[in-house]
């Protein structure tokens, strides 16, 4: 019996442990859009904007 709540414990624990790691892993993908976006936009400005 105490084999089981081991298990049964340790199944959980898993459990958890890939839920929070799935939890982080989706943040990464946007950070990574934001990163790209932000890394985009410096192309789209024109040197002629500081020539006064």
């Amino acid at each position: 019996m105490n084999t089981l709540l081991n298990l049964f414990l340790l199944m959980s624990f898993y459990f958890l442990a890939v839920t929070l790691h799935l939890a982080l892993c989706d943040d990464v993908p946007s950070a990574e859009a934001d990163m790209v976006i932000t890394q985009s936009e410096p192309q789209h400005s024109t040197p002629d904007d500081f020539d006064f």
